[in-house]
């Protein structure tokens, strides 16, 4: 079974690949799993540039906290930076919406990252809510409560709400049945 993946992405960079300005997305590791595969973007709730207090004394937040969108990771690159000058000029990676340093300062000098590649985008009208997904690898399945530090696999909940949103999305995006399911088409017809 191939599972989906599901991204905790940070709004300032939820923003650049919504305007496709970030195509790659760098992580220290990749999934065990063929390409090409779905990713859904989780928007974490990032604290906004001056926090501020509500009236009610609550932090506002800048970031969703929901699921806002999906992409098909169809390359994975592995990225690495070396620099022995500490002072390194900063020279943004195209693509990634990080410079030299700042994805030094993420992976480590010198060590392998990975550039999963942005392709088939697909923003949501209405962001999607943790409770829609479930942990696939527990028996049984349990429902997400929150979402992953970095990336993790997942499903999206069996319901005909969900499922009829996975058909919309799949003729909007022109993105393939089997990528969104994981599954080949061939089952339907023998069932018929």
């Amino acid at each position: 079974m191939s599972y989906d993946v599901m991204l905790s992405i940070r709004p300032k960079y939820v923003e650049l690949i919504r305007a496709e300005k970030k195509t790659l997305e760098v992580r220290k590791t990749r999934p065990a799993r063929p390409l090409p595969f779905r990713c859904f973007i989780y928007e974490t709730k990032g604290k906004t540039e001056t926090p501020w207090m509500d009236e009610d004394g609550h932090m506002i937040f800048r970031g969703s906290g929901q699921v806002i969108g999906e992409f098909v990771c169809d390359r994975i690159d592995e990225i690495m930076i070396s620099c022995s000058d500490p002072n390194i000029r900063g020279i943004a990676i195209q693509g990634t919406g990080l410079t030299d340093r700042e994805i030094m300062d993420y992976l480590g000098n010198g060590v392998t990252g990975y550039g999963w590649h942005i392709s088939n985008l697909f923003i949501y009208d209405e962001p999607l809510e943790l409770k829609h997904f479930q942990i696939p690898t527990t028996y049984p399945a349990r429902r997400l409560r929150q979402a992953p530090q970095s990336w993790g696999y997942v499903e999206l909940f069996a319901s005909e709400a969900i499922r009829a949103l996975e058909n919309g999305i799949a003729a909007a995006a022109k993105i393939p049945t089997e990528i969104l399911t994981g599954r080949s088409g061939d089952r339907d017809e023998k069932s018929s």
